[in-house]
């Protein structure tokens, strides 16, 4: 607001300078002219009004002086809720605000129920500007001042159609007296031929608005601004976007950074975050179209965080004895951009670890009779991203291991236990007409070593990839199982 009527500022504006001397023995003198320009958007109307007046009597706020008998522009809305041009301007369906000449401050007032927004109510907004021959009121009121009382924002929309009496009253003085309050002149707009109707009773002494063509273009709204990371599959959303008409509406998507979505004409369509070298922001635009208008675009803002899911590692799978404490090892878990780790340990099989928070948690093996397996799972977390699980598998080794048959094979010798570098197998016995395979397994069940036994008393070398540690030595016929042992290399 400046307090002037640029073009620029009012491209659709009505300009109407027909204003005349209202009825009234005033006595004022000629020097009393003015023009106004209104109009009005989905928010709010919109008012500039230039007065030519070469005498000033502003309002002195010490003075003793009435400011509305003195130079002042009066503004009346009387909205038609009744259809027969008569509701009163002073009902829940009227509306007057005044402006006094000299004071861009709380100089206005507005008269109607529960319709005065204050003098400190920044929806209000408002300009009085005072030159020497002439003065200036330029004016935005939020419809919900003009409106019955308790409308808000965005009601003007139920009014399309409906017609509005508008006046605007020029009061001049032309005194010198600060503390006298005296009325020279009132110039009023009249578009129904003068009707005298200074209470302002039938709209049709009033100029006429007719509310309608508010909003014709779709409102395009496309979603709140996000934050996601490398590789998300994102969602755009433009369902918010609305007709005033209620007509279906067709969207039209816009990447300004190239960015490829699933289907620009969808209302939410999807795209994958691309892999950024630091954190970057995407802009998208949306368009959405009645039919026939298009809205304006509305954009959306997509920001790409560069940081990457960390790398879990639960540690490396092995064995231990039932009833040695176990320690589990996250320490070699990572994140590219070396951030801090929250580490989150599940027990796979029943297990209960000393803490499932911390790098390394601890549990006691539990007794078996037999060989058995556990897992642990491993999540890490950078704050923001999680990483894939990683798995460990602990096998626990019992304390006595029993043969798995005895019925037709019996026991086997194993020496020496614990071992080194060999092995000797002592069948018993036993011949050798059966064909018996001896197999090493690892403690997770993975075979280290396997050969046919062709001696009742065999002496085996160990393979250099047996290291240190715990194996299962099994005596197999043509895949039956029939004896196991332990054996510990050292």
């Amino acid at each position: 607001m400046d307090g002037i009527a640029d073009e620029q500022e009012w491209p659709e504006s009505i300009s109407i300078d027909v204003l005349f001397e209202s009825p009234g023995d005033f006595g004022g003198n000629t020097d009393l002219s003015g023009v106004f320009k209104v109009c009005y958007d989905i928010d709010a109307f919109y008012l500039f009004i230039d007065i030519i007046d070469d005498i000033a009597h502003n309002f002195d706020p010490g003075s003793a002086a009435d400011p509305w008998l003195l130079d002042n522009a009066e503004i009346y809305f009387n909205l038609d809720t009744t259809g027969i041009f008569e509701s009163g301007a002073y009902g829940d369906d009227g509306m007057e605000i005044r402006f006094c000449r000299g004071f861009n401050e709380t100089h206005f007032t507005m008269v109607g129920p529960d319709k005065g927004p204050g003098f400190d109510d920044p929806s209000l907004e408002f300009l009085v500007v005072d030159s020497p021959g002439n003065w200036q009121v330029e004016t935005k009121i939020p419809w919900k001042y003009i409106l019955p009382a308790g409308s808000e924002a965005g009601d003007i929309i139920s009014y399309l159609g409906v017609y509005m009496g508008f006046e605007i009253k020029i009061s001049d003085s032309d005194g010198s007296d600060p503390d006298v309050s005296e009325r020279d002149a009132i110039l009023t707009w009249d578009a129904d031929g003068g009707l005298e109707d200074m209470a302002f009773m039938d709209l049709r002494s009033l100029g006429i608005l007719h509310l309608k063509n508010m909003q014709e273009e779709p409102i395009a709204d496309a979603g709140e601004d996000q934050e996601v990371y490398e590789g998300d599959i994102v969602t755009l959303d433009g369902t918010s976007s609305y007709d005033y008409q209620d007509d279906p509406l067709n969207y039209a998507w816009l990447s300004f950074d190239d960015i490829e979505m699933s289907d620009t004409t969808l209302p939410a369509p999807t795209f994958t975050a691309p892999d950024v070298d630091e954190d970057t922001e995407l802009l998208f635009g949306l368009i959405v179209n009645d039919g026939s208008d298009n809205s304006v675009m509305d954009t959306v803002i997509i920001t790409v965080d560069n940081n990457q899911a960390p790398i879990a590692d639960a540690g490396r799978d092995h064995g231990v004895q039932a009833g040695q404490l176990v320690i589990l090892d996250g320490s070699d878990s990572s994140d590219p951009e070396e951030d801090t780790l929250q580490f989150e340990w599940t027990s796979l099989d029943g297990i209960v670890l000393s803490a499932t928070d911390t790098v390394h948690p601890e549990f006691i093996a539990p007794d078996v009779d037999y060989v058995d397996s556990f897992r642990f799972s491993l999540v890490v977390s950078d704050g923001k991203l999680s990483s894939q699980p990683d798995t460990i598998v602990v096998t626990v080794l019992p304390n006595t291991i029993n043969p798995v048959n005895t019925n037709t094979f019996g026991e086997f010798i194993l020496s020496p236990n614990p071992a080194k570098s060999y092995i000797t197998i002592d069948l018993g016995n036993r011949g050798i007409s059966d064909l018996y395979t001896l197999k090493i397994r690892n403690i997770i069940g993975q075979l280290v070593m396997s050969l046919d036994l062709s001696e009742r008393i065999n002496r085996i070398d160990l393979d250099a990839s047996i290291g240190n540690g715990y194996y299962i030595v099994t005596i197999e016929n043509n895949g039956e199982l029939l004896a196991t042992k332990k054996l510990y290399v050292r």
